[in-house]
């Protein structure tokens, strides 16, 4: 679990919510404006959209195979390191499905890239220039914008660290200083653009940008982590399988397939 958390960029931001069935349903969040009111006059009704969005829990998850002699001879603790291994690769898992599951099963229900996401247009088609990123994040309304971060791949993120000024001073990054990477991967890099966290999702698409609200996306646990493990008795072959049960999606705003929450943009279209 732990080296789940670890890898895994989206879990820590997202809204992570226990599943206690096979399916769930999500329910549309109404955008309200709160008002005053004169006395024994009413509120504007602000009742939620009764339809949802339905969630269905998958499967996710690794398998391992050793020999007995293999994990015999080993001069450490493999079984434990397996599952460290398998723990990291949940994680990365979980990053890629949520950023860019295309919603066929198995993989999870809705991503980033196969939600119905409003694309803010670039000033250039096939260059990014400052005044675009200025775009996409003005996109997104204020109420989201608060605690949005930006999702991109390294080569997207190496095209933001370039634009330039008029003399090709870089934009987003501190002229005066030495020169750093543009990224969340390295704590001596700049993580942060226009002021916002910015992560890099190697399973992104380059050009595409995602700005918006983590907590916008709902991540449904159905069961922690598993460990099923065996032994075949004919020829000492140890298999571990380990996995969990997960689906997720954005989560509707005003109707169902609607996400005022993010924003997103492609240069290079």
């Amino acid at each position: 679990v732990a080296a789940r958390d670890v890898a895994s960029k989206f879990r820590a931001l997202v809204n992570v919510f226990p599943m206690t069935t096979q399916t769930q349903r999500i329910p549309v969040m109404p955008i309200v404006s709160a008002a005053t009111r004169a006395e024994n006059a009413s509120y504007s009704d602000a009742t939620p959209d009764p339809s949802s969005a339905l969630l269905s829990a998958k499967d996710l998850g690794v398998s391992f195979s050793a020999g007995r002699n293999f994990t015999e001879d080993t001069g450490f603790n493999v079984a434990n390191q397996l599952t460290v291994v398998a723990g990291g690769a949940i994680g990365s898992a979980e990053d890629s499905q949520i950023a860019t599951s295309n919603g066929t099963a198995p993989n999870i229900t809705e991503s980033l890239t196969s939600a119905t996401i409003t694309v803010v247009a670039e000033g250039t088609g096939g260059a990014l220039e400052d005044d675009d990123i200025y775009k996409l994040y003005y996109a997104l309304s204020e109420q989201y914008r608060r605690e949005a971060c930006f999702f991109a791949n390294a080569n997207t993120l190496q095209d933001i660290m370039t634009v330039g000024d008029s003399v090709q001073r870089p934009v987003f990054l501190n002229a005066v200083n030495a020169p750093v990477a543009m990224t969340d991967a390295d704590p001596a890099a700049t993580g942060r653009l226009l002021g916002k966290p910015i992560y890099e999702i190697s399973s992104l698409a380059d050009s595409k940008i995602f700005f918006g609200n983590p907590q916008w996306y709902a991540l449904g646990n159905r069961t922690g982590i598993r460990v099923d493990t065996e032994r075949a008795v004919g020829t000492g072959l140890r298999t571990w399988v380990i996995d969990e049960r997960i689906d997720g999606r954005c989560i509707p705003t005003a109707a169902v397939n609607t996400n005022d929450a993010w924003r997103e943009m492609d240069y290079a279209s």
